[in-house]
């Protein structure tokens, strides 16, 4: 049993494994599927192939807000429901609360003038959950 309740980690399993996924996902495609959503020239607005999103914030990824399609968020804890992954991210501080209408994502203005909408996903918010802080 030790053994077992040690690999399994502590708090809740299911949320922790929606935390672990969507910071998995943004430590592996942070820089290859995501660019700056207000480039300030064009090397900052390259091509992105199987684009998840935006960011806004430092170039070290600890100090960025994503801001994930909802195919990206799919993709990020594939396996769960959505909607049960927007309450989780929610409840760890990571994405804001949800407006009057109850929607979490926000329209906005990408670099190609597109109008799309979006979830802000606070970065720093997923690591204070998954170290345990």
């Amino acid at each position: 049993f030790n053994i077992w309740n040690a690999e399994r980690g502590k708090g809740q399993t299911e949320p922790r494994q929606i935390i672990e996924a969507v910071t998995d996902f943004l430590d592996k495609h942070g820089d290859s599927r995501f660019s700056a959503l207000r480039p300030i020239n064009d090397e900052q607005a390259p091509w992105i192939r199987d684009r998840a999103g935006w960011y806004e914030g430092t170039e070290d990824r600890t100090g960025r807000v994503f801001f994930m399609t909802s195919g990206a968020v799919r993709e990020a804890a594939r396996g769960h429901d959505l909607k049960r992954v927007l309450d989780v991210l929610g409840e760890a501080g990571a994405l804001p609360a949800a407006n009057s209408k109850g929607e979490r994502a926000k329209a906005m203005r990408t670099p190609a003038g597109e109008i799309v909408k979006l979830y802000a996903v606070t970065y720093a918010a997923l690591g204070s959950v998954t170290d345990g802080s």
